[in-house]
């Protein structure tokens, strides 16, 4: 009897164009299931894309600040090759020279006017805080003691090495973090980005005047910040406030100084970098103005 029934409900209503009920529903769920499957994927699939392109996004940012960076410190290089030259050239002149008549004025006698006198740099001071240069002398003396008992002369040593180097790099921006009061040199005009603007500086010491050493540096500020250097152009002083911390990176490729010392070489697999967070940029108001 219930096999008749069900075979009743099978047989379609004689005049009837409509198909039946449980007919209906199977067609309906196909067409459901068949958008479905061409709908639900695309939500992740966009959202991979996305990630995709945020990611090469931050590569393209990165590579562009490498490559101005390096820029930067072949022109510098340059510079001091020319000076350098020039240097040469002059004492290889007076060297050549016949000997100049002794002075009948009792003067000891003034130096040539073209002689250019060699640059004096202040000492580098011990606080890691003090500046770049300081940061990288305290970073390189905890690396040199941190990694004098270990070797990597063997592939798995090598790699083993290279990790302890990524540990030591990932626990340096806590162990070497601190506020900061610099006198810096702007030595470089100011580059707009967005937001933004990146100057190139060094750190001068307040007691002598004098620069540190002959390293030049980047340094990342907020427009608002910026636009006083932007428009003081004529002010080579400047007093930054903020918080310095050490960033190093690991290169496994890197296992001396190179050709060219950028970034500066720490140690085997480990290159000097930091990251400056600015609170306020003022002119330094004991310069005296051309």
């Amino acid at each position: 009897m219930i096999g008749m029934h069900l075979f009743a409900l099978r047989r379609p209503v004689q005049g009837s164009a409509r198909p039946s009920l449980p007919r209906t529903m199977r067609l309906l769920g196909a067409v459901a299931a068949g958008f479905l499957i061409g709908v639900v994927p695309t939500a992740p699939a966009r959202a991979q894309d996305d990630q995709s392109t945020a990611i090469l996004q931050r590569e393209n940012d990165l590579l562009r600040e490498r490559v101005a960076q390096l820029e930067s410190q072949l022109a510098h290089s340059r510079k001091r090759i020319t000076d350098l030259e020039k240097q040469v050239a002059e004492l290889q002149a007076r060297v050549a020279a016949p000997p100049a008549a002794p002075s009948t004025d009792g003067g000891s006698g003034a130096a040539p006017p073209d002689e250019q006198p060699m640059p004096v740099y202040a000492e580098i001071p011990a606080d890691p805080m003090a500046g770049p240069d300081s940061l990288f002398l305290a970073l390189k003396a905890d690396y040199e003691t941190r990694f004098k008992n270990m070797s990597f002369d063997s592939d798995a040593d090598r790699k083993r090495y290279i990790a302890e180097v990524g540990a030591w790099a990932r626990q340096a921006p806590r162990a070497l973090r601190g506020s900061f009061d610099w006198l810096i040199e702007v030595v470089q005009p100011i580059v707009e980005e967005r937001e933004e603007a990146t100057i190139e500086f060094r750190v001068i010491d307040p007691s002598s005047g004098n620069p540190c050493s002959d390293r030049f540096y980047t340094m990342k500020i907020p427009g608002r910040m910026a636009r006083p250097i932007s428009v003081m152009r004529d002010r080579r002083l400047w007093v930054v406030k903020g918080t310095l911390a050490a960033k190093p990176g690991v290169n496994a490729s890197r296992q001396d100084v190179g050709a060219f010392d950028t970034p500066r070489f720490i140690g085997p697999f480990a290159e000097f970098g930091f990251e400056v967070t600015p609170r306020s940029v003022q002119p330094y108001e004991a310069e005296q103005k051309p």
